[in-house]
């Protein structure tokens, strides 16, 4: 059994909702597939109605997955080298509370030079989540309560031990320069 497995089987044993953060980018198909298996009530697009309007077509979108036996999310969990996005649970079944935290998070920089900050790039998790404080977390992850993903050439688990909902910090620590530029160097 893989890493991917056992923690899917784990968040499910305790009763916590299963959520994919699917990028888009190389997974149009996949994102296609998904949604119209799963029905609008199950999916967002994170792009939608935020400054990344625009470009919704390409966005990231935010799944509650009903089953983890789906064979489309079985054949992501065989490709992660793809960076497709990561996986997250969480207690609460709100999907609406779970996009606004991300779309929040979604835009960064001044007004007149907005920048998007790719969360749901497994690489930008990766770097960020092992960066802050695991205090920090909370802010950065929300209502959160674990995330999977792929890092280094392996699966990564971080559990979020302060779950809950956070308003967005007026200086998010994932946005000082010393978390930047890790995260840009890749290291």
């Amino acid at each position: 059994m893989n890493t991917p497995t056992q923690w899917l089987e784990e968040q499910t044993r305790l009763g916590r909702r299963i959520y994919l953060m699917l990028d888009s980018d190389g997974q149009l198909d996949a994102r296609n597939a998904l949604t119209g298996e799963l029905g609008a009530d199950l999916y967002r697009n994170l792009y939608s109605g935020t400054p990344a309007d625009a470009m919704a077509h390409i966005g990231p979108h935010l799944f509650q997955l009903e089953s983890i036996t789906q064979p489309l999310i079985q054949k992501l969990l065989r490709t992660p080298e793809h960076h497709w996005g990561w996986l997250a649970s969480a207690n609460d079944g709100d999907l609406d509370a779970l996009t606004t935290h991300w779309r929040e998070r979604l835009v960064s920089g001044e007004p007149s030079h907005p920048t998007l900050y790719r969360f749901h790039d497994s690489r930008v998790l990766g770097r960020v989540l092992a960066c802050l404080r695991v205090q920090q977390h909370l802010c950065f992850l929300g209502p959160m309560l674990s995330v999977c993903y792929w890092q280094a050439e392996q699966w990564t688990l971080i559990d979020n031990l302060h779950p809950g909902l956070c308003s967005l910090p007026l200086d998010p620590e994932w946005l000082k320069q010393s978390v930047l530029e890790a995260t840009c160097a890749g290291g």
